[in-house]
């Protein structure tokens, strides 16, 4: 059986050593590429597609062949893509969206094992002794209230005196008529 990589079943076997770069052309009969690759450990990938002539995209599927990461730059941008994956089997393709299109291109992927971080080694406890005393602390007393002072009451208003009455613009007289 041919393995040209233009199905998913005969998708092109490469090994991830650090940086590998792959020529190859999408479109016509064939518009879709399909490279295989398996990982052994936790690893991180990066994937660039360049050097396209017309538009191209890229897709990294799962083991299962779902859809985990895409890159559908317009044109003729490079398409890249970057992740962190666990061991298994992956799947990339490389495709063209329309039947017309047709594009060389250069698929470049870098891969690094991710080291597991080692514990740093605990600091062995130190022999018993007799713990310190530590003082309590000394109560900080409430602050004493300031009464505050009655308010002072304001006088009632005291009348004034009303005038009396002026009949006529002639003033009364104490005397008789």
């Amino acid at each position: 059986m041919l393995n040209n990589g233009n199905t998913l079943r005969t998708a092109l076997r490469i090994n991830l050593t650090g940086s590998s770069s792959f020529p190859g052309s999408v479109g016509d009969r064939n518009r879709s590429k399909f490279y295989q690759f398996s990982l052994s450990n936790r690893s991180s990938l990066n994937l660039n597609l360049s050097r396209l002539k017309t538009n191209a995209d890229i897709e990294l599927l799962g083991s299962s062949n779902q859809r985990l990461q895409q890159s559908r730059n317009p044109k003729k941008q490079d398409e890249s893509i970057s992740s962190f994956l666990e061991p298994g089997v992956y799947h990339i393709r490389v495709f063209v969206r329309n039947n017309r299109s047709k594009t060389r291109y250069q698929l470049t992927i870098a891969s690094a094992e991710l080291v597991p971080s080692t514990p740093s080694p605990i600091a062995s406890p130190s022999p018993a002794s007799t713990p310190v005393p530590v003082p309590a602390p000394t109560p900080v007393p409430a602050p004493i209230p300031i009464p505050t002072p009655a308010p002072i009451p304001t006088p009632a208003p005291v009348p004034a005196p009303t005038p009396s009455p002026n009949i006529g613009g002639v003033a009364p007289t104490g005397g008789t008529a």
